[in-house]
Order: C-alpha cells, then sequence, then structure tokens
C-alpha cells in the first residue's frame, strides 16, 4: 500500500483546536489589557481633577470648614470635606489655623462606581493667622 503525503483529518482538527484555543488566550490578554487602560485613564484623570480642585482650595476660595459636593464634568463628581486639625500648642510656632482636606471624586466605568479619595493638610493663609494684621 502507498501512504500519499498530507496531514490525516484527525490531525488538521487537533491543529485547528490547539490555533482556537492559542487565540482565544491572546484575545483574553488583549482584552484584560484594554481594560485595565481605560481604568488607568479613569485614575489619571481623576487624579488630575483632584489635584486642580485641591489647589483652589485656600487661594482663589477660602478655607472653611464643611462639606462641599460638585462636579467636573458630566462623568466625574467629588466631595470636599474641610476640618480645623487641633495641633498641639507650640511656643515658638505660635497660634495656627491647620485644616483637613479629603476630597473624593466619583465615577462610574461599565456600571461600577468608582472611586479615589486624596488627603491633605493645609495652613491656612498669614493673613488670617494674625487676624488681617501685618
Amino acid at each position: 500500500m502507498i501512504r500519499q503525503g498530507g496531514f490525516s483529518l484527525i490531525e488538521l482538527l487537533v491543529a485547528f483546536v490547539i490555533l482556537t484555543l492559542s487565540m482565544t488566550a491572546i484575545y483574553a490578554v488583549l482584552s484584560g489589557g484594554a481594560h485595565s487602560l481605560r481604568l488607568s485613564q479613569d485614575y489619571t484623570r481623576a487624579s488630575d481633577w483632584a489635584r486642580s480642585r485641591l489647589v483652589q482650595v485656600g487661594v482663589s476660595e477660602p478655607l472653611q470648614e464643611g462639606e462641599q459636593r460638585g462636579s467636573f464634568d458630566a462623568d466625574f463628581s467629588w466631595t470636599l470635606r474641610i476640618a480645623r486639625e487641633q495641633p498641639e500648642a507650640d511656643p515658638w510656632v505660635g497660634p495656627s489655623s491647620l485644616y483637613r482636606l479629603q476630597l473624593q471624586v466619583h465615577w462610574q466605568r461599565e456600571g461600577r462606581p468608582r472611586q479615589v479619595q486624596f488627603e491633605t493638610l493645609r495652613l491656612a493663609p498669614r493673613e488670617r493667622l494674625l487676624g488681617g494684621l501685618r
């Protein structure tokens, strides 16, 4: 019996199954990478928005205790809590007005709520410490 060159049907089916499994794995890796990229971009945008909001507090608007809410755009909103800190009195430094700022940035991604929180301390401007006297 003379055997002709080529592949049998079973060999072709095995090769096709291996190709399908490897393509599925590649697709899963690439789609997971795309998801991570979108999420990373969201956190970067939230960080940029937070930085711009925190810079305004105490500079273009006064430091006042309380809670404020707002939105940066259609996707990102924020909540800012300002509370006065009571540090230990230091006779060398004198009175201080120290405030804790807690900023939460909220958004939705693929139907799931996301948020990131930023916290910093801010010293009241010198004019406020001296009661407006210089």
